[in-house]
């Protein structure tokens, strides 16, 4: 008795051909090649939205702060003649970094804390030292530069380091790269009243 045929065809027919299974492999190579740069892409647009929102943020904290200690600038309600701006405390030749000194507590001196700040830029880092309390503090990160200009009340501007105690207003202006290590910078200015 010799068996039907249709039952020896699905006696071979039981398992992939090896054409199936390349062809198989070949297809699922794509699909996972597909996803993995699916992948890749997803991850490297996550980081550089991180880095970019850290520098929106390093700029905003750092306006924040200068525009705070330059509003309370020469404070000095019992008019001791210790509050005043130092528009170059480091000897740059620029109006790049500041010592600012104020009688927030009327009081009738600058000795305790947050009355003598000095702000600048080294290696992308904003420092603030605080004389009342101690060395230089890392304040915001990254920061590439800030910049002082000095004005009067009728818009003169002030660009020597003896006439900054008439100067009315600041303009402040803060750079910082897109992203950390970036040579593509992002700028914004503001205005700040002066005190007295």
């Amino acid at each position: 008795m010799t068996a039907h045929p249709r039952h020896e065809n699905a006696r071979r027919r039981a398992g992939f051909t090896l054409a199936e299974v390349i062809v198989s492999f070949t297809l699922l190579g794509f699909v996972m090649s597909a996803l993995v740069k699916t992948m890749v892409g997803v991850m490297k647009s996550y980081g550089e939205q991180t880095r970019s929102a850290r520098s929106a943020e390093s700029l905003r904290a750092a306006e924040m702060m200068l525009t705070r200690i330059m509003r309370n600038s020469r404070a000095d309600l019992r008019n001791t003649g210790t509050a005043t701006i130092n528009p170059d405390p480091l000897s740059h030749g620029t109006f790049d970094n500041v010592r600012v000194r104020s009688d927030l507590n009327s009081d009738g001196d600058v000795s305790d804390n947050l009355e003598d700040v000095r702000i600048q830029v080294t290696a992308d880092t904003m420092f603030v030292k605080w004389y009342g309390s101690g060395p230089e503090q890392a304040a915001a990160y990254p920061v590439r530069s800030i910049l002082f200009e000095y004005y009067t009340t009728d818009g003169t501007p002030v660009t020597t380091k003896g006439t900054v105690p008439t100067a009315s207003r600041v303009r402040l202006t803060i750079t910082v790269p897109a992203e950390p290590g970036s040579s593509t910078l992002i700028r914004r200015q503001s205005w700040v009243y002066l005190r007295n």
